[in-house]
C-alpha cells in the first residue's frame, strides 16, 4: 500500500480537485492583510475561502447585532473590502462564524453589548450549577475546554444566531454561512436547573448522578453489555441525556439551514462522528441524513497517516460531494505528511480538500511549493 501511494503521488501531476482554505479573523484586519490573502490565493488557485467573520462574540463586519471587533478601525469593514476585491474572480467567499463559542481569552469583554453581559443567562450550566459566564480565565483553563459557550437549546440564542447569520446574507455577496463549534463543550455542561428538573420529573433520577457513573466517551454496546444491570441503566439514562442534547444542536442547524436558504450552509466538524455525537452533541451523521447541511467539513487533523486513514474511513458511507476533507498543517514538518494525506483523500474520491490554516500554509513554503505542482 505505501509503494501504491507512493507512486500515485509521483504520477498524480494537477489533479482537478476543488481547494478550500480556512482563514482566521486576523487576516482581516487590515487591507493590506487582505490584499495578502487575496493574492495569496489567487496565486495558489484556491476555489473558496471559509473567512471568519464572527469570533469572541465580535463582528468583522458591519452589523447591527453584534458589536465591532477592537481590532479594527471604525471605517473599515472587512468583509465588504474582502467581498469587493474578489469580484470578478472564481473565488468564493464562506462567512464563518464560532456558532457556540462566545468567549475564550484572560481579558473580559470591553464592550458592554457584547452577548457576555447583555444575556448571561443564555450560556450553559455544568454539573455544580454554575453558569459559564460566571468562569473566569482560569476555570476555561482546569477545565480544558475552549471557553464560553451558549446554550444551543434555548430558542432566543437559536434566532440570535440566525438573526446575525441572515445579517450577513443579506448585506454581502457570500456563497453561504459556516459553522464551527456547532456543538457542546463536553459532557459536563447542559445542567440548567430547567434541564435537571425536566429529567428529574421523568426517571425520578437527578442527571448529575449519571455522569458520576459512567464516563463520556461513547461506550462499545458489548461492553456495556457485560457490566451490572445498574450500569448498564445508567449509561442507558445517560444515552437519553444526550439524545436531548444532540437534539438541541441539531435544532440550531435546522434553524439556520431554513432562515438561508439559498445560501448554503457548512459546518466544520471533528472526525470521529461516535466520539463528537455522545460527548459533544455533534451528531453529524444526521445533519447529512437528514439533510439539514449542504456539506461538512471534516477536521482530520493529525500528522499521523494512519490516524487520517481511520477519519476517511469513518466518512466514507456518506455522498462525496456533501463532505469536504480538512487536512491540518500547522503541524511540525507539515510538508512531510500533508501531501501524503491528501493523496489519500483523493485516492479516496474526495474531490474537495480543505486546508487549516491560511497562516500555517503561508509560512511553510516547501508544502506550498509541492501544492503549486500537484494540485
Amino acid at each position: 500500500m505505501m509503494l501504491k501511494t507512493i507512486l500515485f503521488l509521483m504520477t498524480m501531476g494537477n489533479i482537478n480537485i476543488k481547494k478550500s482554505l480556512w482563514v482566521t479573523a486576523r487576516a482581516l484586519r487590515t487591507k493590506e492583510s487582505i490584499d495578502e490573502l487575496v493574492e495569496f490565493s489567487q496565486k495558489y488557485k484556491f476555489d473558496e475561502l471559509f473567512v471568519q467573520v464572527v469570533v469572541g462574540g465580535y463582528a468583522y463586519y458591519q452589523s447591527d447585532i453584534l458589536p465591532r471587533t477592537e481590532y479594527m478601525s471604525e471605517d473599515f469593514d472587512p468583509l465588504g473590502y474582502l467581498v469587493k476585491k474578489i469580484e470578478g474572480s472564481d473565488i468564493k467567499v464562506h462567512a464563518w462564524i464560532n456558532t457556540c463559542l462566545y468567549w475564550s481569552i484572560k481579558d473580559k469583554p470591553k464592550d458592554s453589548a457584547h452577548v457576555l453581559y447583555q444575556h448571561p443567562e443564555w450560556f450553559l450550566h455544568d454539573k455544580e450549577g454554575r453558569s459559564m459566564a460566571e468562569y473566569e480565565y482560569e476555570d476555561i483553563i482546569n477545565y480544558g475546554v475552549d471557553g464560553l459557550f451558549l446554550d444551543p437549546s434555548r430558542e432566543e440564542v437559536r434566532e440570535f444566531i440566525a438573526d446575525y447569520a441572515t445579517e450577513i446574507i443579506t448585506r454581502y455577496n457570500v456563497a453561504g454561512i459556516h459553522l464551527d463549534f456547532i456543538r457542546y463543550p463536553g459532557g459536563y455542561w447542559d445542567f440548567s436547573e430547567k434541564n435537571i428538573e425536566d429529567f428529574n420529573v421523568r426517571f425520578h433520577i437527578d442527571p448529575r448522578l449519571i455522569s458520576d457513573a459512567v464516563d463520556y466517551r461513547a461506550p462499545h454496546w458489548n461492553t456495556v453489555m457485560t457490566r451490572e444491570p445498574h450500569i448498564r441503566y445508567y449509561h442507558w439514562l445517560r444515552m437519553y441525556w444526550n439524545r436531548k442534547r444532540k437534539d438541541a444542536v441539531k435544532g440550531l442547524v435546522k434553524t439556520l439551514k431554513e432562515r438561508l436558504q439559498p445560501k448554503e450552509l457548512t459546518a466544520a466538524v471533528f472526525a470521529n462522528p461516535a466520539s463528537s455525537s455522545y460527548n459533544l452533541g455533534q451528531d453529524w451523521r444526521e445533519w447529512v441524513n437528514e439533510n439539514i447541511i449542504d456539506r461538512l467539513c471534516i477536521m482530520a487533523y493529525t500528522p499521523d497517516k494512519k490516524s487520517y486513514k481511520n477519519f476517511l474511513e469513518y466518512a466514507s458511507i456518506y455522498p462525496k460531494d456533501r463532505i469536504v476533507m480538512g487536512v491540518g498543517v500547522y503541524y511540525q514538518d507539515a510538508e512531510k505528511y500533508a501531501p501524503q494525506e491528501i493523496s489519500y483523500a483523493i485516492e479516496s474520491g474526495y474531490k474537495n480538500i480543505i486546508i487549516f490554516d491560511y497562516f500555517s500554509l503561508k509560512n511553510n513554503k516547501r508544502l506550498l511549493n509541492w501544492m503549486e505542482k500537484r494540485l
